[in-house]
């Protein structure tokens, strides 16, 4: 537990330093490989603007945000509706002969109270070197870290 627990520190210590620090996806389709490099704060801060505020969630809203992007990097992946709205998408990426890894979260997000904030929670801001916005700690900006 110790060791899950040092890893878990140093991970939420340098999370912002990774995310920041350039995402490469590679996708696979057939034998043609696309690389792209993409920006994953401007990532972030579009994501951030995505409205999947739940009640009632509208994931539907970032499936279609995620698609535009698997679509430029030439990623096959599925999408569905549990209800109407609440969409999911799943994509999957060939590997080698190693046990597969899966990547999960959520796209939905608490409402944030304006009140409590310095600036509008769905209109991501950069302040002295850290990203404000609603969902950035949470699994908007782990998806975009995956």
């Amino acid at each position: 537990m110790k060791t899950r627990t040092n890893l878990f520190n140093r991970l939420q210590r340098n999370f912002l330093k990774w995310l920041t620090g350039g995402v490469f996806i590679l996708g696979y389709i057939s034998s043609v490989s696309a690389q792209a490099e993409l920006d994953p704060v401007e990532l972030l801060s579009d994501f951030v603007g995505v409205d999947t505020v739940n009640p009632p969630g509208n994931e539907a809203n970032a499936v279609a945000f995620y698609a535009q992007y698997l679509d430029q990097l030439g990623i096959a992946y599925e999408t569905g509706e549990s209800a109407p709205g609440r969409g999911n998408l799943w994509a999957r990426l060939k590997g080698g002969a190693a046990p597969g890894l899966m990547l999960l979260q959520h796209t939905d997000v608490v409402p944030g109270d304006p009140r409590y904030w310095l600036s509008d929670p769905l209109q991501a801001e950069i302040r002295e070197g850290y990203l404000y916005g609603r969902g950035v700690v949470d699994m908007k900006g782990t998806g975009i870290a995956q």
